[in-house]
Formats: structure tokens, C-alpha cells, sequence
């Protein structure tokens, strides 16, 4: 009674992962609102990503994209939008896939 019972962690997991996303981008959104460019944070976001994810990344398979775009949309409309675009990305993988084959 005292643990959490082990089907509820992986939905922990996903609370605090959406967190930490909606953190970020209300995050990033201040600081493009403050006059940073977009181009300039992503170099800043993935330097800091690099340094901090290159031991990780070498004892396994991690892939990273570019999120210029992010950053840019991010910049020219709200943090609301963002976030849901970020929760749209399996259904738009999951549509080109089926269109790809």
C-alpha cells in the first residue's frame, strides 16, 4: 500500500513527461518573446542537448531532428498551438507511413 503499484508508472511516466514538455516550450516561448531568435535558441538547445545526451547517445541508438521549424512556429504563434502540433506528430508519422507504405 505504501509503492506505487507498477501499472500506474508508466502513466506517472507520461504525466510528468507532458510536464516537462508543456515546461519547455512555455520556456521557450519566453525566451523568443524576449527577442531571441529562433535560429540562435535551437543552436543553444541542441549545444546543451549534445553536451548533455553525447554519453547516452554513444552507448545507444538515439535519433535527434531538426527543430528549426518548431522554434520558428513557436515564435510566430502561442505555446498552445505548439504543444498540440507535439501531439499530433504520431498520427502525421502514422499517415505518411501508411501513404509510403
Amino acid at each position: 500500500m505504501g509503492g506505487v503499484d507498477g501499472n500506474y508508472k508508466a502513466v506517472i511516466a507520461m504525466v510528468v513527461l507532458q510536464c516537462i514538455t508543456a515546461g519547455v516550450t512555455l520556456f521557450s516561448k519566453v525566451a523568443l518573446s524576449q527577442g531571441m531568435s529562433p535560429l540562435v535558441f535551437v543552436v543553444y538547445r541542441q549545444s546543451f542537448a549534445t553536451i548533455i545526451m553525447a554519453p547516452l547517445a554513444f552507448f545507444s541508438k538515439c535519433v535527434t531532428a531538426n527543430n528549426n521549424t518548431y522554434f520558428e512556429g513557436l515564435n510566430l504563434s502561442s505555446s498552445t498551438i505548439a504543444t498540440a502540433m507535439l501531439n499530433l506528430i504520431p498520427a502525421i508519422t502514422f499517415i505518411m507511413a501508411a501513404v509510403v507504405g
